[in-house]
């Protein structure tokens, strides 16, 4: 990562729910730092870049947030700003991450997460294995709410 600050590869966050068991999320830093470019092709100045460590922090803490208490939905305003800009300062590869990220996200059960990851190229799986692995769990602590009578 050049121009960065100093930084784990991987924070971790726990958020306890009274009357739940603790819930817990791992960010890698691989899976979000992004360089952007300027214009000119050099590395631009942003928060990944100036303030690394807290981007990350604030990455675990949303993630664990939305896993814990099942939202989604919501970005900060970095995301939102990095939504909106994504196809003027990202290469192909970077929409190509971002793609796998959703739909690894969106996922409605453990067959479909196979298949998408059984459809990711190399790359965007070195990238994307933390998330898969939360997502994973999710499934495997997901009880039903009802059972279907046949």
């Amino acid at each position: 990562m050049p121009e960065s600050q100093p930084a784990p590869e991987k924070i971790t966050c726990i958020v306890n729910v009274k009357g739940r068991k603790p819930c817990s999320f791992t960010t890698s830093l691989k899976e979000f730092w992004v360089a952007y470019y300027d214009k000119q092709g050099k590395i631009a100045s942003g928060l990944w870049q100036t303030k690394t460590h807290f981007r990350l922090q604030q990455k675990a803490l949303m993630n664990t947030l939305k896993v814990a208490f099942n939202i989604s939905g919501i970005y900060d305003k970095d995301d939102a700003k990095e939504i909106i800009n994504a196809p003027d300062r990202m290469n192909d590869n970077q929409v190509k991450i971002i793609s796998a990220r959703q739909s690894l996200a969106l996922a409605k059960d453990i067959n479909e997460l196979k298949e998408v990851w059984k459809n990711l190229q190399p790359e965007q799986r070195a990238q994307l294995e933390f998330l898969k692995e939360q997502r994973k769990m999710e499934f495997e602590k997901t009880v039903p709410l009802h059972r279907e009578v046949a």
